[in-house]
C-alpha cells in the first residue's frame, strides 16, 4: 500500500509546478473565430440572417493520448477504461492486472483523462484481481456532478469548434479561448509556494471555477483536446535561468509533436509566440529546456518514454503575432505584430 499512497501523492504534491505564469500583463485586442458561417437571404423580407452552423461534438467517457498510453503501456489502458465503466455503472471496484497497475491507475489516469472522476473518487485497496475506490460524496450528489462537468465540456466544444474543423483548427480555437475566458490564479500560487500544497489545483477546477495554475490549465486543455479527437498530453519543464517549474500541453497534428501552452497566453492575451511552438521556441519563449521535460506523468523513471521531439517549424511565422482571426474555408490566419503590421499565415489541414 506505501506504493499506492506515493503515487496517489502526486496528484496533491504540486510543490514543483511553481511560479508558472510569464507575463501577468493583458493584451485586450478581440480574438475572434471565424466560423465561415452560411449566409442566407430571405428575398420576401429581403433582409439577411446569418445562419451558423450547429456543432454536435458530444461527450466521450474514454478518451485517447498517444503519448499518455506510450508511456503507461496497455495494461494500465485497460484498467484504466475498466476503471471508468465502474464508475459510470455506480460500482466500487474494476478489474485490474495487479496491485502496481493499480496504483498507477487511480494515481495517473483519472486526474489528467477525467478529471470529474479523479475530484470525486479516491483508493481504498487492491485483492483478487479488483482495485477498490469509494466515493467522497453520495453517489447520486456525483451523478450530478459528472452530467454539470459533461455540459461544461459540451458547451465550449459546440461553441468553440465546428464538426469539419482541423486538428489544427480545433487546436486554435480552443487555444484563443482560453486567452479569452480564464484567469490565472495567483492566490493558489502564492499558496503552493508558501504551503507547498492546494488541492484546488486541478484541470477540473479550471473548467468549474474560471482560474488555476500551469497545472490545470494545461490538463484542461489537453483534455479538451483529446475530447475533440486531437492526440494531446502535457509537459513539465524547468527554466534554466532559476530552476522554476512550468507545465503546458503538447499535441501531435499531421504526424508531428508541437507544444502549445495555454497558460502563458492567458498572461498575454492573444499572443500566437506560444502556440504550434517547437523545442527550440519552447526554448525561446522562456528557456524551457528539452533535457528537463517530463512528459504525461510525473514518474517518468518507473515509465520510460520515447523520442517526443518537437522540430517541425511550420508555424513560425505566427509567434511573433497576436491573432486577429481564422479562415477555416481558406486555411488561413490572420495576425498583427507589435508594429502593427498584418500576417496572412496559411497552414495545412
Amino acid at each position: 500500500m506505501k506504493r499506492i499512497a506515493a503515487v496517489m501523492a502526486l496528484v496533491m504534491t504540486v510543490g514543483t509546478i511553481a511560479s508558472c505564469s510569464k507575463n501577468a500583463s493583458v493584451n485586450e485586442s478581440a480574438s475572434i473565430v471565424d466560423t465561415s458561417s452560411e449566409v442566407v437571404t430571405d428575398t420576401t423580407y429581403e433582409e439577411t440572417t446569418e445562419v451558423v452552423h450547429e456543432s454536435h461534438y458530444t461527450f466521450k467517457a474514454h478518451v485517447y493520448s498517444g503519448v499518455f498510453d506510450g508511456i503507461m503501456g496497455q495494461d494500465m489502458r485497460e484498467g484504466y477504461d475498466n476503471l471508468v465503466d465502474a464508475v459510470l455503472a455506480g460500482e466500487t471496484s474494476f478489474k485490474c492486472k495487479d496491485e502496481y497497475t493499480y496504483g498507477w491507475v487511480i494515481g495517473q489516469y483519472p486526474y489528467r483523462l477525467f478529471p470529474v472522476i479523479a475530484e470525486y473518487i479516491y483508493p481504498d485497496y487492491y485483492a483478487d484481481g479488483m482495485g477498490h475506490f469509494k466515493y467522497k460524496i453520495p453517489y447520486e450528489e456525483f451523478k450530478v456532478k459528472l452530467q454539470e462537468f459533461e455540459d461544461i465540456v459540451t458547451g465550449i466544444l459546440n461553441e468553440c469548434l465546428e464538426d469539419d474543423y482541423s486538428d489544427v483548427e480545433k487546436a486554435l480555437a480552443l487555444y484563443v479561448y482560453f486567452s479569452d475566458n480564464y484567469e490565472y490564479n495567483f492566490d493558489m500560487s502564492d499558496k503552493l509556494m508558501s504551503e507547498g500544497d492546494d488541492p484546488n489545483i486541478s484541470g477540473y477546477n479550471l473548467l468549474t471555477e474560471g482560474s488555476n495554475i500551469c497545472q490545470g490549465i494545461s490538463i484542461a486543455y489537453s483534455y479538451l483536446l483529446m475530447q475533440a479527437g486531437v492526440d494531446a498530453s502535457t509537459v513539465m519543464g524547468m527554466r534554466d535561468y532559476d530552476g522554476a517549474h512550468h507545465q503546458w500541453s503538447i499535441v501531435k497534428i499531421n504526424g508531428a509533436y508541437y507544444h502549445i501552452d495555454p497558460t502563458y497566453v492567458i498572461g498575454d492575451r492573444g499572443s500566437l509566440e506560444f502556440f504550434m511552438m517547437t523545442d527550440e521556441q519552447r526554448y525561446n519563449a522562456d528557456r524551457y529546456y528539452k533535457d528537463s521535460f517530463v512528459y504525461a506523468t510525473n514518474y517518468y523513471q518507473d515509465h520510460p518514454y520515447g523520442d517526443y521531439s518537437a522540430t517541425d517549424d511550420s508555424y513560425k511565422e505566427l509567434w511573433d503575432c497576436y491573432f486577429v482571426s481564422m479562415d477555416t474555408a481558406g486555411n488561413k490566419i490572420f495576425g498583427m505584430n507589435l508594429n502593427d503590421e498584418e500576417l496572412e499565415f496559411e497552414y495545412k489541414d
